[in-house]
């Protein structure tokens, strides 16, 4: 059996205010592929698997395995070689896995890649033309530009664009600096300073969530900023949660200051994981372009405003 985690969370969105060169192509001359911005914070990519498509997948560096709607491997003809539990927050759900023989976004294609077949109903109540999850397993081959600025995704397997790019480079949390994570490869995690943490914060980038995010905001934050109106929306089990919106907080991330960043918290529910390995989600789709080298294991991050 065959077990993986897939952690998302779709809630109502929050606000981030506050370096790269603006460019109106990838750096490096690097193709391009368009993205089609979805739930403002969101974006969605074509890819083709086993030659046929292009489908509309959601881009999701937070989600560590790519998944395509049951309906897909319906039409590709794929059979269960194994099975996942997908994990949420606060839900657990069977689903199977299966080999395509060639996933493919632009010109850039993997051979022999295994995904998870999954029900994306509730996913599709964001856009009904999603037929899969382009996860972390894909991107993490390349150094990738998701620039929201100009709706483009760039995809550099050569080093091609870290040698061009220029601004801060902040480093990702190692291994070592991350108690308790099993994760193969590092996932996407900076250290983020807030003005009213105790400690640093561990922060995910993750493209798939529309929202930032804090697990177990008690543990770190003073209680006063954990005080706030209360949101109501849906989990990424599609089950309706209540939220509470935490005071604006100015964070830095490497040397660079955001403010006025509204992060969303579960509201009145026990401690929820995944603690040990990150502390919440940042949204990519809040930056006007970020760059992830999974090569030199850093990001270089400019803001949107």
């Amino acid at each position: 059996m065959t077990n993986d985690k897939w952690l998302g969370i779709l809630a109502p969105i929050a606000v981030l205010a506050s370096a790269l060169c603006a460019e109106t192509h990838c750096p490096g001359n690097v193709a391009s592929v368009p993205l089609r911005p979805v739930n403002r914070y969101q974006m969605i990519v074509a890819a083709s698997v086993n030659h046929s498509g292009p489908y509309e997948f959601l881009l999701d560096t937070g989600t560590q395995v790519t998944i395509l709607d049951r309906s897909l491997g319906s039409d590709l003809h794929l059979s269960a070689s194994g099975l996942a539990t997908v994990i949420g927050v606060g839900f657990h759900e069977s689903a199977s896995t299966a080999n395509v023989d060639v996933l493919q976004v632009g010109n850039h294609a993997l051979s022999g890649h295994r995904v998870i077949i999954a029900d994306l109903v509730k996913m599709k109540a964001v856009d009904p033309r999603i037929r899969g999850i382009l996860g972390e397993d894909f991107f993490q081959h390349f150094d990738i530009l998701i620039d929201n600025g100009h709706d483009q995704l760039c995809l550099d397997d050569a080093g091609i664009m870290r040698a061009s790019l220029k601004g801060e480079r902040v480093p990702f949390l190692s291994q070592a600096e991350r108690p308790g994570d099993s994760e193969a490869a590092n996932p996407l995690i900076v250290n983020v300073h807030f003005e009213n943490g105790r400690r640093p914060i561990h922060l995910k980038l993750d493209s798939g969530t529309n929202a930032p995010f804090l697990y177990n905001p008690s543990e770190y934050l003073a209680l006063g900023v954990i005080n706030g109106p209360s949101l109501h929306g849906q989990g990424a089990d599609g089950a309706q949660k209540s939220f509470v919106a935490l005071r604006p907080q100015t964070i830095e991330i490497g040397s660079i200051a955001f403010s006025g960043v509204s992060f969303l918290a579960l509201r009145n529910e026990r401690r929820v994981s995944p603690p040990d390995a990150f502390d919440g989600l940042l949204p990519t789709g809040l930056f006007r372009r970020i760059f992830l080298s999974r090569s030199s294991e850093f990001a270089v991050f400019e803001p949107r405003f």
